[in-house]
C-alpha cells in the first residue's frame, strides 16, 4: 500500500497540482468568498491518471485540443478532485511528496480551518439569523491562497 502511495505522490509531484481556488460563494453578497481545495494529473498516458480516480473518486477524462498554429497536440487525461476528496488525496500520499509538499500543507490547514465549529468561525452577524465568517479567519484563508499562489506561480521563480 505504501509502496503505490509513494508512486501516486511521485506522479502528483510531477505532473500535477494542488491548490487553492478562490471564488464568490453568494451572488447576493459579492464580498462573500469560497475558498476550495484542488488536486489534478495529467499525463498523455491514462494508466497513472485512472489511478487517482479510482481510489479518491473525482473527475477523469480525456481532453483534445489544438495548438494556437492549427498543430494538433497530444491528447492529455486529466484527473481532478476538490474539497473533501482533494484532502483525503492529499492527506494519504502527504508523507512522501517532495516537490508540492508546501502546498500540501497548505491545502490541509485550510480544511482544517474549514472544519473548526460554524460557533468559532461565523461571530458576525449579517442578517437576522445568520452570521458571517469571522474577518481573522478569512484573512487566514486569504493567506493560504495568497501563499499557495506563490509557490505555484513559476513567473516568481528564480
Amino acid at each position: 500500500m505504501s509502496e503505490s502511495l509513494a508512486y501516486l505522490a511521485g506522479v502528483l509531484d510531477s505532473d500535477g497540482f494542488i491548490t487553492i481556488r478562490k471564488h464568490n460563494g453568494n451572488r447576493d453578497f459579492p464580498t462573500s468568498m469560497t475558498f476550495s481545495e484542488a488536486v489534478g494529473v495529467g499525463q498523455t498516458s491514462p494508466d497513472a491518471v485512472a489511478l487517482f480516480w479510482e481510489r479518491w473518486g473525482g473527475s477523469f477524462k480525456l481532453r483534445e485540443h489544438k495548438h494556437p498554429d492549427g498543430a494538433d497536440w497530444r491528447p492529455m487525461y486529466c484527473w481532478v478532485a476538490a474539497n473533501k476528496k482533494a484532502e483525503r488525496c492529499i492527506r494519504d500520499i502527504r508523507p512522501w511528496l517532495l516537490v508540492k509538499a508546501r502546498q500540501a500543507d497548505l491545502v490541509l490547514a485550510l480544511r482544517a480551518s474549514k472544519a473548526l465549529p460554524q460557533g468559532e468561525t461565523r461571530t458576525v452577524p449579517c442578517g437576522i439569523r445568520s452570521r458571517a465568517l469571522d474577518p481573522a479567519i478569512v484573512a487566514l484563508r486569504e493567506s493560504y491562497f495568497a501563499a499557495i499562489r506563490r509557490l505555484n506561480d513559476s513567473r516568481l521563480r528564480v
